[in-house]
């Protein structure tokens, strides 16, 4: 269903395809009218096709007043219920009793544009016309008519009722998002006033007093400088730790953000729905590369297709788009090696084979196992034999001297690219 609708013209797909099915009502008076070759009916299918033009017409604003959250503008409302009215008198002029047949159009109409009593007024007005055809005008067009007019305009009624019931729902979780993002951003106004205030009033005054003090009391300005560095580097901490709460992430939020936003982009998710597995201590570095990888996907890969793996050690995202041809890693996945090797973790990249259309992409990160026998060790998410590093040499990361695997030389018929990083060996 995502393929052939997409989400976001669902809503207009399914309007339409409601609307335009009650119209095969008027089909049969329609055709039988053009086919007749009599003046007269010629001009009561004319007015037929005014009551379907001036129906979807009115369906088309109605349709564009719920999505701004009210009801369509008064003026197109009436002209399209007078576009109806019109139609009918010219079906009467040459179908008679058939033009009773725009009844049930006028009530669906007004019960759309209007609001309740101004709906409620039209359609019991069509409900009272609908009964004057079927008494006074006998005939097999006017049979039913009071009944078709009041089921077409309550079913509507209670259809637009669920209707805004849902677009109400919406505007309510949108507004409590955006309430939310307001509420996060005044806290972190709140502490960083908090935390720098103070600091930064102690910094300036100190500074003051250090500037006077450099021709007269050398010393003392010395001490008051060595003070100012101080509190400065105190400040700088307290702002990182600051920042620092308000990046943490969380696994299951990254899988549900990621399904999401992968679904808005018409790839189809694989993605494990429970994170039970993950010890604690790995969970932030996977939440990472759940960003990082679905981030690549989005923008990159032109993938149709993605599917994310969890084991106790090791997470494994593939898609099937293009990848990247180029053997240089990116801002993203150098940061993400440096949080896998304060982790413990190694980070595997595999870049497409030449002469694929859609060779894929795969990502894996996986902690480092104490020993050959690990415990919760998963083979199945273990990198594939010739992308498997071999430690040769040290370099050193973000935090320190970390060992760093060699790549293992690819083979020229399957060309892979493994990006490692790896830091202590994590404790079970």
């Amino acid at each position: 269903m995502d393929r052939l609708v997409p989400p976001a013209n669902r809503f207009h797909v399914v309007a339409w395809a409601w609307s335009s099915f009650w119209l095969i009502f008027l089909v049969p008076h329609v055709f039988a009218a053009f086919s007749s070759g009599d003046p007269r009916q010629l001009t009561g299918g004319v007015g037929l096709l005014l009551i379907a033009a001036s129906y979807l017409t009115a369906m088309r604003f109605a349709f564009e007043g719920f999505q701004r959250g009210g009801r369509a503008r008064p003026l197109p409302a009436t002209l399209c219920l007078l576009g109806i009215l019109a139609g009918m008198l010219l079906a009467w002029s040459g179908l008679r009793g058939v033009a009773f047949n725009g009844l049930p159009y006028l009530a669906v109409s007004a019960t759309m544009l209007y609001r309740l009593p101004w709906a409620a007024l039209v359609s019991l007005s069509a409900v009272a016309a609908a009964w004057a055809g079927e008494h006074y005008l006998p005939s097999d067009a006017t049979s039913g008519l009071v009944v078709s007019v009041t089921i077409s305009a309550a079913a509507t009624g209670a259809g637009i009722f669920g209707i805004r019931r849902s677009f109400d729902a919406r505007a309510a979780q949108a507004e409590a998002a955006r309430l939310s993002i307001q509420d996060a951003r005044n806290k972190m106004a709140r502490d960083l006033h908090d935390i720098l205030g103070h600091s930064l009033t102690v910094i300036t005054v100190k500074a003051e007093l250090a500037q006077r003090l450099v021709d007269l009391d050398p010393e003392r300005a010395k001490v008051e400088l060595a003070d100012l560095e101080q509190l400065s580097r105190n400040a700088l901490a307290d702002v990182r730790r600051t920042v620092t709460g308000y990046r943490e992430i969380s696994l299951s939020g990254e899988l549900a953000r990621a399904r999401e936003a992968l679904r808005a982009a018409d790839i189809v998710p694989d993605l494990p729905r429970q994170v039970d597995e993950v010890p604690g201590d790995l969970r932030e570095l996977f939440a990472w590369t759940v960003r990082e990888a679905t981030t690549n996907i989005l923008r990159h890969s032109g993938a149709t297709r993605c599917s994310i793996t969890l084991s106790p050690n090791a997470i494994r995202v593939i898609d099937d788009g293009r990848g990247n041809p180029s053997s240089l890693p990116g801002n993203g996945l150098v940061g993400l090696q440096e949080r896998a090797a304060a982790a413990g973790a190694v980070v595997h990249v595999r870049t497409p084979r030449p002469g694929q259309s859609r060779p894929g992409f795969e990502l894996t990160v996986s902690a480092l196992p104490a020993g050959p026998s690990a415990a919760g060790h998963d083979p199945e998410l273990e990198p594939p034999a010739e992308s498997t590093p071999r430690p040769t040499h040290a370099t050193s990361c973000a935090d320190g001297p970390t060992t760093t695997p060699d790549t293992a030389t690819p083979d020229t018929a399957t060309p892979a690219t493994t990006h490692a990083a790896t830091g202590a060996t994590r404790k079970a």
